[in-house]
């Protein structure tokens, strides 16, 4: 999916992304000049994909608990660590999400906050 300001993060050799914003269909005078029209892009996602190379196909995962954009992200032997972000405008959050994927027969997907 189109996006901008996502997390990316790797794990168990497959690409995540994960959130980020996409863009309204608006536009409004950019900060800088605003003689200029800039695209209005803070409609944060709840997406998350993850992208398998060997297959190279996508596929679309659980998705966050809340939308979130603009925040940061790491993986380690078994999960993603999303950290801060924000929801919508300018609502800056403080606080951490543990992402699991665990190839089974089924999908099953856990998150904790």
């Amino acid at each position: 999916a189109p996006r901008g300001d996502k997390a990316v993060a790797v794990l168990n050799d497959r690409i995540f992304v994960i959130g980020g914003e996409t863009w309204s269909g608006k536009k409004s005078p950019c900060s800088w000049d605003p003689s200029q029209s800039c695209d209005v892009n803070q409609i944060p996602m709840h997406t998350v994909e993850m992208y398998d190379p060997v297959l190279a196909t996508w596929e679309t995962m659980a998705p966050l608990p809340e939308a979130r954009f603009r925040f940061a992200s790491a993986a380690s032997s078994d999960a993603i660590f999303a950290f801060g972000g924000q929801h919508t405008g300018s609502t800056l959050r403080n606080e951490a999400w543990i992402y699991h994927y665990v190839p089974t027969a089924l999908p099953v997907y856990f998150h904790a906050k």
